[in-house]
């Protein structure tokens, strides 16, 4: 955000508490109105419980749904909390179906079945059937508003039900076409739909060619096929091939956002969870076990160095290149990993890629470490004038470079054939398995060129 903007959302922040104080109802209604439904809940996230309750009052159902749904889930957790049940179960009716799944089920059980028992019949019933999904998967993050016509309707008594419904979907980007048992035959986007002459049948004139997803299959490849044939949005059908809710491209963003965090979360050894967590103490419980995997794996270099301290008594200088020897295979790993990590994230690597990702960072690897090895060896003769210390470094640099992007591009792919996050294969576990490696096989060649000096 920038400074500018930081002025103006502190200023409607301001705003909002004046005219709360004021009781200014109808100025606050007016207020809303001229403003984004993302500025109003960056706003609101700014105030108190009893002025979460006085706003709340302020806007009818459908405005205070628009304003928890651009909110994030501590704040909307928060206006759980400031409202009566009453309340909330009204806004929950007006909200969106995924995204009034998506709050109530942060919800601890109990709160959570007040309010569905106290919302209207058909929304809590949508809600309840979103629920039974897993919430990473196509069947949890869709929406069931979508607009869905049967075959046999024309041109114009599609275009005649429309203006008397005024559906409120959430994907009105396409019309969908199913038979007579709800099975997804066709979808017809809404130029197709007012250029076609008024007497064809939709089932005529609709595209066959639907791309579509089952209900569990996960939110990744969702995002996925929505990338690759460039969708608004994605139809979701049960086992029959009956339509049963569509994804939209806002609930993708959503979806691509939330992995990006988690990757980043997991490259930092933590978790969402764990840096909500308010307690210091806990906080740093949870934290320390990768901090432990990362002792653990130095003081196991640092054991491979003392067993090898009859070489550094013999040659001092081979110490010298340890830090250079830890932090290339560092670097190399860092660079193979980030490359696989984001290839299985955008989709690049599927499963006949994986192969050659695999043997191309390893050329790359070697590549890497011959120049490296050159260049180090060079400067290590240069620096400590004894030929064989440079033939040591660039050896031992070339080696520790390849395994380096071999590890670095392995690891994580075990993690993914295994079905668990690679993002988790990150820092301490492959920081570790490269230095106690590094430090293995430069000692290990230090012996076998001196033992031949």
């Amino acid at each position: 955000m920038t400074r500018k903007g930081e002025n103006a959302h502190e200023a409607l922040v301001e705003e909002l508490k004046t005219l709360l104080a004021q009781q200014e109802w109808q100025r606050i209604r007016a207020r809303f109105d001229a403003t984004l439904d993302a500025d109003f809940a960056d706003a609101v996230e700014h105030l108190s419980e009893k002025e979460l309750r006085a706003i709340f009052s302020a806007l009818d159902a459908q405005d205070a749904a628009d304003v928890v749904e651009e909110l994030e889930p501590e704040a909307q957790s928060a206006v759980v909390e400031a409202l009566a049940p009453e309340v909330m179960s009204g806004i929950l009716d007006e909200m969106q179906s995924d995204e009034a799944a998506d709050l109530i089920g942060d919800l601890p059980p109990e709160e959570a079945e007040q309010l569905l028992g106290l919302m209207d019949t058909a929304e809590a019933r949508d809600v309840r059937e979103l629920l039974q999904y897993g919430e990473e998967t196509a069947g949890g993050i869709m929406a069931t508003e979508f607009i869905a016509l049967n075959r046999h309707l024309t041109a114009q008594e599609v275009i005649d039900r429309l203006r008397a419904l005024e559906p409120d979907a959430e994907a009105p980007y396409y019309l969908y076409v199913i038979d007579e048992q709800g099975r997804l035959l066709g979808v017809l986007s809404l130029r197709q739909l007012l250029v076609a002459p008024p007497h064809r049948r939709i089932g005529e004139i609709m595209s066959t060619s639907v791309v579509k997803v089952g209900v569990h299959e996960d939110q990744e490849e969702v995002v996925q096929l929505m990338k690759k044939y460039n969708l608004l949005a994605l139809p979701v059908v049960d086992e029959e091939g009956q339509l049963v809710g569509v994804v939209t491209h806002d609930d993708a963003m959503e979806v691509l956002e939330q992995e990006v965090e988690e990757d980043l979360y997991a490259l930092a050894g933590t978790s969402e969870e764990t840096e909500r967590e308010r307690s210091p103490f806990l906080l740093a419980a949870r934290r320390m076990q990768w901090i432990v995997m990362g002792l653990v794996g130095e003081l196991i270099a640092g054991r491979i160095i003392a067993g090898y301290q009859h070489r550094l008594a013999a040659m001092l200088s081979l110490g010298f290149f340890i830090p250079v020897v830890m932090a290339t295979g560092g670097y190399v790993a860092s660079q193979s990993f980030a490359t696989i990590i984001r290839g299985l994230a955008t989709g690049e690597l599927r499963a006949r890629t994986l192969g050659g990702g695999l043997l191309r960072e390893s050329v790359v690897g070697v590549l890497i470490g011959l120049a490296s090895g050159l260049l180090v060896g060079l400067a290590a003769q240069v620096w400590v004038g004894e030929p064989i210390l440079g033939l040591i470094v660039g050896s031992s640099l070339s080696l520790v470079a390849v395994f380096a992007a071999v590890s670095g591009t392995l690891v994580p792919l075990i993690f993914h054939w295994l079905h668990k996050d690679p993002a988790l294969a990150s820092g301490p576990f492959i920081q570790t398995l490269n230095d106690a490696t590094g430090m293995a096989i430069y000692f290990t060649l230090a012996s076998v060129w001196l033992r031949g000096a």
